[in-house]
């Protein structure tokens, strides 16, 4: 496998032959794509990317707009035959230790992100909820939700889900099954490590398939979201959905209401549950919560049906429903009690 910082140099050396060419962070660079000429009615659209993805797998380039998906050294046979030819003869050369030593650039002394963040964060196909224009139709529908721009950082938007899981995560999901675009987050295995995509379509009406959820392994069952990093010598809230999650600072969303199923032996967790006791499904699983003696919240029936979320519409502030969880959250023999009350309305 070539080295990629010889990889790197060579898209520099190449990038000086392709319009619109610009580096746009470490592991990330921009261009019009030369196999399809990106746009013939808008000059400025740029839509070919170099993206960096791990130690071993090197560079790759990838076009936005025709789907173009290439290795470093196939995209320079396709582009500059005498590119290509000195390409693989340094690679030759590397491999034998006869002369290529790779130069580490100054610039690299700011650490780039991790080769998973590269995949999941930095994918040419998704963007930050808050760079959208504001009249976008996912900032229209944050901000009915009130989440402000700060927030909306946390969250991407992708307008092509299924080519945006099969270029990072492969062939193995269907892409007629996949929800066409709408907002990303982000989701994690639990021991935090990044794992995939769940996607909210803003535009289906059926509450059955508004989310998808895809990921490297295939599964979806121990999964959550986690929109800022933890601090663990806090209480960390864990809630069941991800938009909920953005409104508290130190928070988990499960993705489902089986909280119960997130324990970490390394933080005190606060569960809260959609306040639903007439619910059979969701009030079991708030049984559940206390029967494992975790710290749970019960709140009386002024909160009869509520997230979080509904209760920022309402017009409580975050930080006061923090405070709220806090006071009304109990563990061990109280939350039996208070459960025993609480189910009984």
């Amino acid at each position: 496998m070539e080295s990629p910082w010889m990889q790197e140099q060579y898209i520099e050396e190449v990038g000086k032959s392709l319009e619109g060419f610009r580096k746009v962070r470490d592991g990330l660079y921009n261009c019009k794509c030369p196999i399809c000429g990106d746009s013939a009615t808008n000059a400025f659209k740029r839509r070919g990317y170099f993206i960096r993805h791990s130690e071993e797998k090197g560079w790759s380039f990838y076009c936005h707009n025709c789907g173009a998906s290439f290795g470093i050294q196939k995209f320079l046979k396709t582009i500059d035959e005498e590119l290509h030819r000195r390409y693989c003869l340094e690679a030759f050369k590397a491999e034998k230790n006869l002369s290529f030593k790779p130069k580490r650039k100054e610039s690299r002394n700011i650490e780039a992100p991790s080769a998973m963040e590269q995949k999941f964060l930095c994918h040419p196909l998704t963007r930050k909820c808050s760079e959208l224009d504001k009249e976008h139709d996912a900032v229209k529908y944050l901000e009915g939700r009130k989440i402000d721009r700060e927030m909306m950082s946390h969250v991407l938007w992708t307008d092509n889900f299924p080519l945006l899981v099969k270029t990072v995560i492969g062939p193995k999901y269907d892409k007629s099954t996949l929800i066409e675009k709408g907002i990303l987050f982000p989701v994690r295995d639990f021991n935090l490590n990044l794992a995939g995509w769940q996607i909210r379509d803003i535009y289906s009406k059926d509450k059955k398939f508004r989310f998808s959820t895809c990921t490297i392994d295939g599964s979806s069952g121990e999964l959550c979201f986690v929109p800022r990093k933890l601090d663990k010598t806090k209480p960390v809230f864990v809630v069941e959905g991800c938009i909920d999650s953005l409104f508290l600072h130190n928070s988990i969303a499960r993705l489902q209401a089986a909280l119960w199923k997130f324990q970490s032996s390394e933080m005190e967790c606060i569960y809260f549950n959609d306040q639903e006791r007439r619910n059979k499904q969701v009030a079991g699983e708030i049984a559940k919560c206390v029967s494992k003696g975790l710290r749970t919240v019960l709140l009386d029936s002024r909160y009869e049906g509520m997230d979080v979320n509904d209760m920022v519409i309402d017009g409580m502030k975050p930080i006061d429903i923090e405070r709220l969880f806090v006071e009304n959250s109990w563990k061990g023999l109280t939350a039996k009690v208070k459960h025993s009350k609480w189910i009984n309305g």
